[in-house]
């Protein structure tokens, strides 16, 4: 058991090494409010995107916007509390990340890491 656990451990911290942390906020976000974030992104480069709700009870939707104005990706959990979407960049250029309350008014923190490994 010890020695399932230390692989765990390490394969967790080895994967977690080699992801960067590209965005990071922390807001409050009423219900049916969208708050939305420009960041640029390297062309080719698989991301990922998370939304965690800092006290419970908020359902986010996630979507990311390309450069063209076109969408790369929206989440579709239901799950409240926590949201991920992964998408691969298709040119370097100014992306839009938007996190809407689907349901409940909370803080929230989004996340963006790169490069995201499956």
């Amino acid at each position: 058991m010890k020695r399932l656990l230390a692989l765990v451990l390490a394969f967790g911290i080895s994967t977690a090494a080699s992801a960067s942390l590209r965005f990071f906020e922390t807001d409050y976000l009423p219900e049916s409010k969208t708050h939305q974030y420009t960041v640029r992104l390297d062309g080719s480069t698989r991301y990922m995107l998370t939304s965690t709700s800092c006290s419970g009870g908020a359902d986010y939707d996630l979507e990311v916007i390309d450069p063209d104005g076109k969408s790369v990706v929206k989440s579709t959990s239901t799950s409240e509390d926590f949201d991920f979407v992964r998408f691969d960049s298709g040119e370097t250029g100014n992306y839009t990340l938007k996190i809407t309350a689907y349901k409940g008014n909370n803080w929230y923190t989004l996340t963006l890491i790169s490069p995201y490994k499956n």
